[in-house]
């Protein structure tokens, strides 16, 4: 696989960015996070990118400077020392007092201070919101990378139903998929838009695990192996009769897919493969709404008002835990990634644009069920990025 870049590439992100950045009043943006310098400058060495509005971006790397000048998109590689050569950087650019974008989502508190001390007549403002419309739209190299990290994805799940046996522990299926694919080169941890979020893998949860909610995200997030980790895969054996939900994310050269199944441990019963079919129609309805023009939130109502149709809707999502309404979230640099799809987004799809449906039931006491695919928005629908068997129980 090869990093996703196309000769243009870098040219046509920044003149997106700047047309954002002009709307904003923004005359120069200075970046921080690793995933946002990665998007602009090609590789996330330690350092801090700086795109002015009207001259050629400027990459200061604190180490490994050489590999800058080598690897990097970005034209002007310098060696910096930290803050103050940022803010002696940003005063060659422009002597002039100037709004300055950041990233102040992610930008630690310390450092927001010491940019403040360095430039005291500098309004900062935060620049995340452009930053992250951009990244919203996929590229063709893009799209092409992430369809090749599918694959990977799928083998995953494979290996998973071979294995998949009562007795088996969450944490030692886990360990079987992370095998697979830590062979094609699968990077850890996954890549979150926050300070605090730790997502080495993702879930696996298997009877009443997979009705558990005790991570950062309102969905089945199991038990974990500690208290000092209380989600994600757990020590515990799964037992006959009991479903199992498998909810990973893959994340090869910085680009991620995010996909979710539910297996029977043994033969399903009949109540169970009812769910299950259940699910599978209302992600059937969900993705029917996805195409250019059409509203993030239509996809979210198409979704719950199936489910209620088919007499899900007290256990669609986390309703009967926390009420939160969402079907699904864009991917890319990031596992979670604009726009966030419920009833309340406001975003018009765009062909490009890559979402995650994920559609689940969760019914306290008794268990859950999840289906996840990651798509792409096209010029006339949409597609599926990733595949692979939606069957519930393999003999």
């Amino acid at each position: 696989m090869n990093i996703p870049h196309q000769p243009n590439e870098s040219e046509i992100r920044l003149e997106r960015f700047r047309r954002l950045m002009e709307r904003q009043g923004v005359e120069i943006v200075v970046l921080v996070h690793p995933a946002d310098i990665f998007y602009f400058a090609g590789i996330a060495l330690f350092s801090t990118l700086i795109v002015p509005l009207e001259k050629e971006p400027i990459l200061l790397v604190q180490l490994n400077h050489a590999r800058g000048m080598q690897e990097s998109w970005v034209k002007d590689v310098r060696p910096s020392f930290g803050i103050s050569t940022v803010a002696q950087t940003l005063k060659e650019l422009s002597p002039a007092n100037v709004r300055v974008g950041t990233e102040l989502d992610v930008m630690p508190v310390n450092n927001y201070r010491r940019f403040s001390q360095a430039l005291p007549n500098i309004e900062f403002v935060d620049i995340s919101p452009a930053l992250l419309q951009v990244r919203m739209i996929k590229s063709p190299s893009e799209i092409n990378l992430m369809k090749n990290i599918a694959r990977v994805s799928a083998l995953g799940f494979q290996q998973c139903q071979k294995v998949l046996r009562p007795g088996i522990t969450e944490w030692e299926l886990a360990k079987v998929i992370k095998d697979v694919e830590h062979y094609y080169h699968a990077e850890r941890p996954l890549n979150l838009r926050a300070w605090d979020q730790v997502f080495e893998f993702g879930m696996i949860a298997a009877g009443d695990n997979s009705c558990e909610v005790s991570g950062y995200w309102l969905t089945a997030t199991g038990r974990g192996v500690s208290k000092a980790r209380p989600y994600g895969p757990s020590s515990r054996p799964m037992q006959e009769g009991e479903l199992v939900i498998i909810n990973k994310g893959v994340n090869i050269q910085g680009y991620h897919v995010d996909q979710a199944r539910t297996f029977a441990v043994s033969e399903p019963t009949i109540e169970q493969q009812d769910q299950y079919e259940a699910l599978k129609t209302i992600m059937e309805a969900a993705f029917k709404q996805v195409r250019p023009g059409a509203a993030a939130a239509d996809i979210y109502t198409a979704a719950r008002d199936k489910a209620a149709d088919l007499g899900y809707e007290e256990y669609f999502m986390t309703r009967a835990l926390y009420d939160f309404e969402y079907i699904g979230h864009g991917v890319g640099i990031e596992m979670d990634e604009p726009p966030l799809i419920g009833p309340r987004s406001k975003v018009i799809l765009e062909p490009g644009m890559v979402l995650a449906l994920e559609p689940k039931l969760i019914i306290p006491g008794r268990g859950g069920l999840d289906l996840e695919d990651t798509l792409v928005v096209t010029e006339s629908g949409a597609e599926w990025i990733t595949y692979g068997s939606k069957e519930l129980y393999f003999k």
